[in-house]
């Protein structure tokens, strides 16, 4: 069972919990606690550092421990008894350690080695002419291995002249020490800038022999993508304001050829259904754009000149067996023709519905961020057909109208669409 209590204050707390206390001191303690909250925080004074109980009593047991710890005055290091005695520690323990080492101490070397500066083992620095030359610092100091030996085996006595084999001197087998065993401090500063200004001189001559054999090679040109196209455009998916010259583009085709069912030509909310079935159905809708004509189109609601578009809609319904086809369609403005356009539209459009097929590229793709994923590898949708209906007069009178096997041919060498069928005489136009 879970208990709430409410309507407390915290003068009420202290007398209900001091009522609960008979001793005097326990009432006072409880108090003095209380005292010490403050927002909901347990605040306890200071108390100034004294002098530290001993830890063990005249007979070296340890004394019992405080029972009020909070009492107990702090530890103060900063007191002048703690460092005196603790340096008092210090100077006993390093004589100990000393004079119970097996080496030989610096007191006992002659003098004229002492002072000859260049034989100290830690040349300027500040060493306790007590120190013991052991075998765990003997190496250090640059002794030799027979020194090292030498103090194993003789922890009594060393002779003094072992000291004059290699204390303190370089190691002339190295080259640089052989180089620099003269080196003051001048001479240190002299020839760091030396290599300073050597190694800027190399960076410099190494940038001017690779300048010098650019220049030699000749500006790097790089390789044009074969499919560029021959007239300056870029693809975009396309916008509401785009129909009027999509709808231009089909109907030119619906007068001229038999590409399109259609026998008279579309109106413009014929158009603007077939774009809104394809980006309502998460389906590519590209438009090729001429960049030299290329106007703002937030100024004066002018646009932009569409030279080409290309569009894939379901075979028969996105909710149906069917909807993992879709129809690709392709159509270029007859003023540019054989252009490269067709080629940029296919490219885009196959990049937007096959994620296995790799981009071309060789043209600039404007999208908003939010809509790149439907236009690139594969689409927002897993398809598994593309179907592109290629539709020819069964007499073509004259080399115009007989294209249907140019188109194949392009469709199969450089698509990889294959041909699934071929049905004759199954529409008539134009009288025929």
């Amino acid at each position: 069972m879970v208990e709430v209590l409410t309507g407390w204050s915290i003068d009420s707390w202290r007398e209900s919990f001091a009522r609960t206390f008979t001793p005097l001191g326990a009432v006072f303690a409880v108090f003095e606690v209380c005292a010490g909250m403050e927002n909901g925080k347990l605040l306890r004074k200071s108390r100034p550092p004294g002098v530290d109980a001993p830890l063990a009593d005249w007979s070296g047991n340890w004394m019992p421990p405080p029972v009020d710890w909070d009492v107990r005055p702090r530890f103060n290091n900063a007191s002048d008894d703690f460092i005196g005695e603790l340096g008092h520690w210090k100077q006993n323990t390093a004589a100990q350690s000393l004079n119970a080492g097996t080496g030989l101490p610096f007191t006992r070397l002659p003098t004229d080695l002492v002072m000859k500066s260049e034989l100290h083992p830690d040349g300027l620095s500040l060493v306790d002419p007590s120190t013991s030359v052991d075998v765990k610092n003997a190496e250090v100091y640059g002794y030799s291995g027979d020194a090292v030996q030498t103090i194993k085996h003789d922890a009594n006595f060393i002779d003094p002249t072992i000291f004059t084999n290699d204390w303190g001197k370089l190691d002339l087998r190295d080259p640089d020490n052989v180089k620099f065993q003269n080196e003051c401090c001048n001479d240190l500063v002299r020839n760091y800038n030396s290599n300073i200004a050597k190694e800027r001189e190399q960076e410099i001559g190494l940038k001017r022999a690779q300048k010098l054999a650019r220049k030699r090679e000749g500006p790097i040109i790089p390789t044009p993508n074969p499919h560029t196209p021959r007239i300056n455009i870029y693809l975009r998916p396309a916008v509401r304001s785009d129909i009027p010259q999509l709808q231009d583009i089909y109907n030119s085709y619906i007068q001229n050829s038999v590409r399109p069912t259609e026998l008279h030509p579309i109106t413009h909310s014929d158009m603007m259904i077939r774009w809104t079935e394809s980006t309502g159905g998460k389906l590519p809708f590209i438009v090729a754009a001429s960049k030299s004509a290329k106007i703002n189109r937030g100024v004066d609601n002018a646009v932009e000149k569409i030279v080409g578009w290309a569009s894939a809609t379901d075979w028969v319904s996105a909710h149906s067996i069917e909807r993992f086809t879709v129809e690709l369609e392709i159509y270029v403005h007859q003023q540019h023709l054989h252009q490269g356009v067709g080629k940029c539209l296919m490219d885009k459009l196959i990049d937007s519905t096959d994620r296995g097929h790799i981009a071309r590229k060789g043209y600039p793709f404007a999208c908003a961020p939010e809509l790149r994923h439907e236009y690139s590898a594969g689409g927002a949708r897993n398809l598994m057909t593309l179907i592109i209906v290629v539709r020819g007069l069964s007499k073509p009178q004259n080399a115009k109208e007989d294209d249907v096997s140019r188109i194949k041919k392009w469709l199969e060498d450089e698509w990889n669409f294959e041909q699934q069928g071929h049905i004759p005489n199954i529409g008539a136009k134009f009288q025929r």
